[in-house]
């Protein structure tokens, strides 16, 4: 099963070469893993998860985050509780 799941990744980030570099497709790849699980990602724990996950320093992390925004397959925002 984790082969034909690693496959499929392949596969897709052969699709996408040209638009995303390997790292912003795996930031990209991580947040959709997050949001099967949560309804929002908090960029802090994105982050994080690049950091401890993708060997990143907390800038180059910061900064994968920051061109899938200015791509617009993110969106950055606030939230306040209610």
């Amino acid at each position: 099963m984790w082969e034909d799941l690693d496959r499929i990744k392949r596969s897709l980030f052969d699709e996408v070469k040209n638009v995303l570099s390997e790292d912003e497709f795996n930031a990209l790849f991580a947040v959709i893993n997050f949001s099967t699980k949560e309804k929002w990602l908090d960029v802090s724990a994105l982050v994080a998860h690049m950091v401890s996950e993708f060997g990143k320093t907390d800038k180059d992390a910061k900064d994968l985050v920051e061109a899938l925004v200015d791509k617009q397959l993110l969106k950055e925002g606030v939230s306040v509780p209610i």
